[in-house]
């Protein structure tokens, strides 16, 4: 039996939730039907995640890009040489140790940030 998609997405909207978009998706008895008679239902797959984006999704990470100035870019780049390690765990280890000493209460550093 196929579910009439207006409905719902009548449904979704009284309850507060999104507006499905009408892609002609089949519903999952319509695939189990089509497997029945041998038909290909791999389009109607769902991908699995890979690599990285799984790993993301795994760990709860969030993705954000950050502009740096030419000169912080070298001055990290030469801290990174120096410990042998990327200049990506350069600013994660700097941010990190800062928001360790702003959330265990140095004074100062809460003041400098207040003050700004």
């Amino acid at each position: 039996m196929v579910g009439d998609p207006m409905e719902d997405n009548e449904r979704r909207k009284e309850a507060g939730g999104k507006e499905m978009k009408n892609k002609n998706r089949p519903t999952a008895e319509e695939i189990a039907e089509m497997a029945d008679r041998g038909e290909d239902i791999t389009p109607h797959i769902d991908k699995p995640i890979k690599g990285y984006a799984a790993k993301q999704r795994e760990k709860n990470i969030q993705r954000t890009n950050i502009d740096f100035g030419l000169e912080m870019v070298d001055q990290l780049d030469a801290i990174a040489k120096k410990l042998n390690i990327s200049r990506q765990a350069v600013v994660k280890m700097a941010l990190q140790d800062y928001l360790t000493r702003y959330y265990t209460g140095e004074a100062a550093l809460k003041e400098s940030v207040q003050q700004k």
